[in-house]
């Protein structure tokens, strides 16, 4: 800290006895190394707050670098999220435009009928349920698929003698 040599420290010493006498010399000087360790505590700390406060700084840069790139990683899965998203809306719309022409299709032969054969039938239908089980025993029912597309599953049962 102080580069004194030999020389400076001997003229100091001069001045000193000369100035102080040699009876108050010891407590001068004892009054200056208490001094001295005071000032030097007080640099020590000042240089280790100062390095504190500098991981300090440094700890805070590495944590807003850290959260800038989990907002970027954020970001980037809520963009791949909306582009599923919109995936799966465009399979949706395209399973339900496939769908909705083979589900009219019954519908549409049940409108070419007129009210009274869709009258008849129904009474038919409620009258008799059980009785042509009974009375016909050779009849089988069978599924069928209405349609070759595999996420589209419907069937329909079909009663064959």
């Amino acid at each position: 800290m102080l580069n004194l040599g030999m020389s400076e420290l001997l003229v100091f010493s001069i001045i000193a006895v000369i100035v102080l006498g040699p009876d108050k010399l010891p407590t001068a000087i004892r009054s200056v190394i208490k001094w001295y360790r005071q000032i030097k505590m007080l640099i020590t700390n000042v240089q280790r707050d100062i390095e504190r406060e500098l991981e300090i700084t440094e700890i805070r840069e590495t944590m807003q670098k850290e959260i800038a790139r989990f907002k970027d990683i954020e970001k980037n899965m809520q963009a791949q999220l909306d582009q599923i998203q919109q995936e799966v809306n465009q399979q949706h719309q395209e399973l339900e435009k496939a769908i909705s022409p083979e589900i009219k299709a019954p519908e549409d032969q049940t409108k070419l009928k007129n009210p009274e054969q869709r009258a008849a039938e129904s009474n038919a239908a409620q009258a008799k349920p059980c009785t042509q089980a009974k009375e016909v025993p050779y009849l089988t029912t069978e599924t069928q698929l209405v349609s070759e597309n595999p996420l589209q599953k419907q069937e329909q049962k079909v009663v064959t003698t």
